[in-house]
């Protein structure tokens, strides 16, 4: 808001009536060509603009699809929201589920844009825009989102991709301690750019590289930074204890809050309240307890959640990049080894596994990734569904067939240079 409002005051003299949010996009849009709003625009947004001129109606969602932005749509409303719970309150709702969605949701324990568990209401898909006509747009009942991107009366575009990026912007090879310091510079600035209001701030600090990385850079700018973190009394692995130790080498004020069981467990009817659909992550659960903690201490928290999208901090990308480059060289029938090493008997395939794939180093639970790492790889045809099978939490893809729909980003900077 504020770096937008300097941003626009370097190229046109405007008096401000207000100190909103909503003044300043609204002069922004006023004053530039929306392209070039869009990708100025930082942080989460969701928005709509009515065009009196020619009578259109534009839905427009952020780079990384923080902010959701629902519509819904039949013979008798077009709607949209923010929060799909918005939608449900409209009256005669359609709440038909979509099977293809709750397949979706077993395969990746969330529901992938541009679906959602009601099958003619959706999520519109990150970086985009659809600008509809109101000339000649009639309601009418969707039953897919690409029915909506081909209807005439809708002109459905992305605002942002790499490939748009890769066709205005030239990009050169650099080292990797170019690549380092490019990123530390655009972490810190990112950071920064946070830091503008003057009101109490605080970090989830995991103990994680990602949550760690953001509190290095807060201890640097600001003093008397507030760090939160959850254990649990029940759970075998307590990263509350490496947390504690960083929060104290960063000199941050530590707020640590220890969950008991039934803690846990009575906080799980509220869930659905924090979600308007189906959401299987575990996290949720501390994420909640350790939300109503920081909220009574601090206005604004900072966290590093897309930093694993970002810098491939999951094993599935190590894993696809791995065993992909090895899998590809094998000429049939010898790529479908795997297949034939789930038949033997398991102190061969135990032995035979270790010299192909050295799983073993994976986790010390070695039957249950081999298992789970044979199961996903049987049916691999190239590249693309190797990764895609790596990311299904079921076992035999087969058992639930349908096409994989996932995206995650984060910060514009980091996407746009060439790290």
């Amino acid at each position: 808001h504020i770096y937008l409002r300097k941003l626009i005051e370097q190229k046109k003299n405007i008096k401000w009536k207000t100190t909103s949010d909503t003044e300043t996009l609204l002069i922004f849009i006023e004053n530039f060509e929306l392209d070039y709003v869009l990708n100025n625009l930082e942080g989460m947004f969701a928005f709509s603009l009515y065009d009196k001129k020619d009578h259109s109606l534009i839905l427009i969602r952020d780079l990384a699809g923080e902010k959701p932005l629902y519509m819904t749509t039949n013979e008798s409303y077009f709607a949209f929201s923010s929060d799909l719970n918005s939608l449900k309150k409209i009256p005669n709702f359609d709440k038909t589920l979509n099977i293809q969605s709750i397949n979706e949701f077993l395969k990746y324990n969330y529901i992938p844009t541009p679906l959602t568990i009601y099958k003619h209401s959706f999520k519109m898909p990150q970086a985009s825009l659809i600008k509809i006509d109101l000339n000649k747009f009639k309601l009418k009942r969707y039953n897919h989102f690409k029915d909506i991107k081909n209807d005439a009366c809708f002109e459905y575009k992305k605002w942002w991709s790499y490939n748009l990026l890769k066709t205005k912007q030239k990009f050169e090879k650099i080292n990797k301690e170019e690549v380092l310091e490019n990123i530390e510079i655009l972490v810190e600035k990112s950071v920064s750019d946070q830091l503008i209001s003057d009101v109490p701030i605080g970090t989830f600090l995991s103990g994680g590289v990602d949550s760690s990385l953001i509190l290095s850079q807060l201890s640097k700018k600001k003093q008397k930074i507030q760090s939160f973190n959850i254990g649990f009394e029940f759970s075998t692995y307590d990263e509350s204890v490496d947390a504690e130790k960083i929060a104290k080498y960063l000199c941050a004020s530590h707020n640590k809050y220890t969950c008991t069981k039934n803690e846990a467990l009575n906080l799980i009817p509220y869930i659905n309240e924090a979600f308007s659909e189906p959401f299987a992550d575990s996290s949720q659960i501390p994420t909640m307890l350790v939300s109503r903690i920081a909220s009574k201490k601090v206005k604004v928290i900072l966290g590093g959640d897309g930093g694993d999208e970002i810098f491939g901090g999951y094993n599935r990308y190590l894993l696809a990049n791995k065993y992909w480059k090895f899998f590809k060289i094998l000429p049939p029938p010898y790529n479908n080894i795997f297949k034939v090493l789930k038949y033997l008997p398991k102190p061969i395939s135990y032995v035979l596994l270790d010299l192909f794939t050295n799983i073993e180093k994976i986790s010390k639970n070695k039957t249950n990734s081999y298992n789970k790492f044979l199961e996903k790889i049987v049916n691999v045809k190239d590249r693309k569904s190797f990764y895609e099978n790596l990311t299904i939490e079921w076992k035999d893809n087969s058992i639930i067939n349908s096409d994989a729909i996932s995206t995650n980003d984060n910060t514009n900077d980091l996407y746009d240079k060439d790290l």
